[in-house]
């Protein structure tokens, strides 16, 4: 069956032309402006992401960075036009695209969080970065078997043993799907409850380089972190003082007139009392950018470390690091707030700390940088159309703080043309924009009311489905695509592409929604903000590349994230047959070929 207002789907085409454009193919670049030849294999291959930071975002504030984030783009090869091309765009499957260089198609992570039906029949919500423990009866630890593709790391370490992959970030599946699944890696993340860095069993190899690592992770956490930290780092966050001379310029909105569309993690206004969390002053740790400042003082210590000697031996290593405030800050305060250009500024400081420990340690001319995101961020509709009258969005609503939220009122729905009882529950969850049916849904068939006697199973729902979401969320969903029909999703329909990078069919659940452009899917009635659609802001993220081949210059042509770990890949001579990206820069010299699938 088609979906539902399908055209209107095409209607929108041109509202939402930056992120559908075509993705054109990227040859490998000769060298030329922002491109120069590398004279050998790089040390060190770096990685840095941030966690929802849009390319917009990033411009926006530009004039006020003062180290890092301006010496990326002053020095850096910047590709101004890189967008995801999956739909759910989310933290867990964008690291582990990053990592990857393939959509989550390919690798498996296709939201954070997805339901299973296990060998008993019950459904059960399975997070992206957890797995079984050994013995299993011992429950899950974090870890990346559900990874279904090798990372830069595990293919890094595979072509040359005695590389070192070591990962640090604010969350635990950031840190575990750059790194990888090879149980060599050293991956490092906070953890708001016991406020120390932490790692996992899955990655537990003998060895000097996992020894080394967890001694410095040790080391920190006895000398600046738990119980440390409120001395270390203090309880309260303020914003950064006032550059000097503030150029003119669309600066972060007015407190005053976002307050009321904001949630008061730690209150709201500056100062922001940490302790007030009603989770604890770690947990204020981890939603301010203060847990970007322990992520980066983490690896420049894993950077000094002698013992690790990143980028300071004859075979390279991978650093990754992936600072998670911008993401924290946003959901509660909006990407447009005070307090997410503070994030930012103070960003901007720490890059530039750890760029000039990799210029001290390891040398400009023997490493080689890749800056990125795991995806964009939407900002505060309800603010959004207070400020500007013509914006179209809003948002769907689930989760504990409503009563009756999008689940159980498109339930409600369902069981009425279905002839259900109310308790039936034919929708089970949604996570992002994918949906998952009860199952055993023929088990229920016993409660459907006369006269009508048929089962009621995934077909029948498949069937109701798209009128229902039409008649309850016209505003907010422009479409269905049914998983049990993905043979025939329409080539013409432009999301068509970002519904199949994203679909598993183990995972993807039984139908994903198009949302319309401006609509966030989110757990308050009408405060904070999101991402996961297929639209500016979410999908256009930074990419840029620094030091090693890579000259100041812009690229104009259609990326996308996916092209980062190819392209590092070229440089250290590693090859990834299940990318789909493409390197930017040739090889330094003839290394393994590029095959791409087909």
């Amino acid at each position: 069956m088609a979906a539902p207002d399908r055209s209107t789907r095409l209607a929108f085409r041109r509202l939402a032309a930056l992120a559908l454009v075509a993705l054109v193919a990227i040859p490998a670049l000769a060298a030329g402006p922002g491109v120069a030849r590398p004279e050998a294999t790089p040390r060190l291959a770096v990685i840095v992401v941030v966690d929802g930071l849009s390319w917009d975002r990033l411009l926006q504030y530009r004039p006020l960075y003062a180290a890092g984030l301006k010496r990326l783009l002053e020095q850096g090869l910047v590709c101004s036009s890189s967008r995801y091309r999956h739909i759910n765009t989310e933290t867990g499957p964008g690291h582990a695209s990053l990592a990857t260089g393939a959509p989550p198609r390919v690798h498996g992570i296709v939201v954070n969080q997805w339901l299973e039906t296990g060998a008993d029949g019950a459904q059960l919500a399975v997070y992206c970065a957890a797995q079984p423990a050994q013995p299993p009866a011992s429950g899950v630890v974090p870890g990346p078997a559900r990874l279904r593709a090798d990372t830069l790391g595990d293919r890094l370490v595979a072509a040359r043993p005695a590389a070192r992959v070591v990962t640090v970030a604010g969350k635990d599946r950031a840190a575990i799907f750059l790194a990888g699944r090879d149980r060599r890696h050293v991956a490092t993340w906070f953890d708001a409850d016991t406020g120390h860095f932490i790692t996992s069993p899955a990655y537990d190899a003998a060895g000097p380089a996992p020894a080394a690592g967890r001694a410095v992770i040790a080391a920190f956490n006895r000398t600046r972190a738990g119980a440390r930290l409120a001395g270390h780092l203090g309880a309260v966050w303020d914003q950064l003082p006032e550059p000097a001379a503030v150029p003119a310029g669309a600066w972060a909105a007015p407190a005053g007139t976002i307050a009321d569309y904001q949630i008061p993690v730690h209150r709201l206004l500056f100062p922001h009392n940490l302790s007030a969390n009603r989770r604890g002053y770690f947990y204020g740790v981890y939603t301010s950018p203060l847990v970007d400042e322990l992520t980066a003082e983490l690896a420049i210590a894993l950077l000094d470390d002698p013992a690790l000697e990143l980028g300071r031996r004859s075979t390279p290593d991978l650093l990754a690091v992936s600072f998670s405030a911008q993401d924290l800050v946003s959901h509660s305060y909006g990407p447009e707030s005070r307090e997410n250009l503070d994030v930012l500024r103070r960003l901007d400081l720490l890059l530039g700390r750890l760029l000039d420990a990799l210029d001290a340690r390891v040398g400009r001319s023997r490493y080689v940088l890749a800056f990125s995101a795991d995806h964009g961020f939407s900002p505060i509709p309800e603010f959004q159309r207070r400020i500007d009258r013509s914006f179209h969005g809003g948002r769907l609503v689930d989760g504990p703080r409503v009563a009756v939220g999008f689940v159980e009122r498109l339930n409600r729905l369902l069981d009425e043309r279905l002839g259900l009882d109310p308790a039936s529950r034919p929708v089970a969850a949604v996570e992002g924009w994918a949906l998952y049916y009860t199952r055993p849904l023929a088990a229920r068939a016993a409660q459907r009311t006369p006269p009508a006697a048929v089962p009621v199973g995934p077909r029948e729902v498949d069937a109701a489905l798209p009128a229902a979401l039409s008649t309850l969320y016209n505003e907010e969903i422009a479409g269905v695509d049914l998983a049990s029909q993905s043979l025939s999703w329409p080539a013409d329909d432009p999301m068509t592409e970002f519904v199949r990078n994203d679909f598993d069919p183990e995972r993807s659940g039984d139908a994903t929604l198009i949302p319309r452009p401006g609509v966030l899917m989110h757990s308050d009635p009408g405060r904070g903000a999101g991402h996961g659609s297929p639209y500016e802001p979410d999908t256009h993220v930074p990419l840029i590349f620094l030091g090693g081949p890579f000259t100041a210059g812009r690229l104009e042509a259609e990326t996308t994230p996916y092209d980062l770990a190819p392209t590092l890949a070229a440089l250290l001579g590693v090859a990834m047959p299940a990318a789909t990206g493409r390197p930017i820069v040739p090889p330094s010299s003839p290394g393994p070929a590029q095959s791409r699938p087909k």
